[in-house]
């Protein structure tokens, strides 16, 4: 799957509440961060970096989350759009037909009901409706929308057997998104498990400190347990970033 290349866009616009919950869960870790590292008031100002940190990665997450609802919605249009042509109709109006059954399912706030509008604006003004298409790929990171486009604008130009040649290569790029939603799919449970994984220390750590109380004395309100729980938390940062590029996978 594509690399997310920018998220400032109106396809994969985030929400007030969206935007609130990833900031919320950032702030809250610079108190679990403390508790468990260094158990002083003082280190959560050093902590700081670690929440902006994690608000990146969470906001990575969230985009690559829209992103992968973009391509489900979008593959959705494609199958809806090549049923169309196959039935007579030109491209652009298989395209704007297929609002109303998208719409219906997704919303008319979705990516994709927006990308239609955007395409229906377009023809209206007498613009190159292939140019809609590459730049919403380009803007979303998601190569398949910008590939479409592409194939567009260069049978646009030379070709007269539109509709035929499009419903094929919309079949194509069908395919290929399976073949990654198919592969998604079957990292998923390695996905669950290092959520698992990520989570297991502070479960341990608290375990052990409810029930061996002063278990972790030494580590806090000193130089050298200080030292020691910056390293085991540069450990788990890295391992933690380590994990997120292993599942992360580009088809």
């Amino acid at each position: 799957m594509s690399v997310l290349k920018s998220s400032d866009n109106r396809y994969l616009k985030k929400g007030i509440k969206e935007k609130c919950l990833i900031i919320a869960e950032a702030v809250a870790v610079i108190p679990v961060f403390d508790y468990f590292f260094y158990r002083s008031l003082t280190a959560t100002v050093f902590l700081i970096p670690i929440g902006v940190l994690f608000y990146a990665l969470l906001s990575r997450q969230l985009n690559e989350k829209k992103a992968a609802e973009f391509r489900s919605q979008f593959k959705e249009l494609l199958m809806l759009s090549s049923t169309m042509m196959r039935a007579g109709y030109s491209v652009e109006n298989a395209i704007l037909k297929s609002y109303g059954d998208l719409r219906y399912m997704f919303g008319k706030d979705s990516p994709v009901c927006r990308l239609i509008a955007d395409i229906a604006k377009a023809q209206k003004n007498r613009s190159q409706i292939g140019d809609v298409f590459i730049s919403a790929g380009m803007r979303t990171g998601i190569e398949e929308i910008e590939e479409f486009g592409r194939v567009y604008s260069v049978v646009y130009e030379k070709s007269g057997n539109m509709s035929s040649i499009m419903d094929k290569a919309a079949g194509s790029i069908i395919e290929k998104m399976e073949v990654e939603s198919e592969i998604y799919t079957a990292i998923s449970k390695s996905r669950f498990e290092m959520k698992i994984m990520n989570l297991m220390p502070f479960f341990i750590m608290g375990y052990m400190s409810l029930t061996g109380r002063g278990y972790f004395d030494g580590m806090y309100h000193n130089a050298a347990g200080a030292i020691v729980m910056t390293i085991c938390m540069a450990v788990y940062i890295l391992s933690y970033l380590w994990g997120e590029r292993i599942v992360r996978i580009d088809v």
